[in-house]
């Protein structure tokens, strides 16, 4: 079983701003997507400057090892090493990204995967499936 933190926009004195992108969870623990493709990852969920910030600390680090050592192993450890740090914070990167964004972390789901996740928070939540499911 996997653990979900489900975040819901706010807009202004407390009103669902738009329903339809209003609920996002996000799992709890590694992120593949961002272990294997790092900037684009931060890109895809409109992470525009973690996406910055994540390139340029790829290409600033690739250039100080490239030349340092020629070793190939070496360059290609490191660069392993750093998609691996992406891919432990990335879903905490997502997290911090959405509260600046107005989206308030409402709770904590447990369930095998996304869908059953959402159905456990409408299920403990029965006010919320008017404002999103109408």
């Amino acid at each position: 079983m996997r653990i979900y933190t489900v975040h819901i926009k706010r807009a202004g004195a407390g009103e669902l701003k738009d329903p339809d992108r209003g609920l996002i969870l996000i799992k709890e623990g590694f992120s593949w997507p961002a272990f294997l493709l790092t900037g684009l990852w931060a890109l895809w969920h409109r992470m525009w400057l973690w996406a910055v910030v994540i390139i340029a600390a790829n290409a600033t680090l690739s250039l100080t090892v490239r030349a340092l050592t020629s070793d190939t192993l070496i360059q290609g450890a490191i660069s392993v090493g750093f998609a691996l740090i992406i891919g432990f914070i990335g879903n905490d990167l997502h997290r911090r990204s959405l509260a600046y964004k107005n989206y308030r972390e409402f709770g904590v789901v447990a369930a095998d995967n996304v869908s059953a996740a959402e159905g456990r928070f409408f299920d403990n939540n029965p006010h919320w499936v008017s404002a999103f499911r109408s």
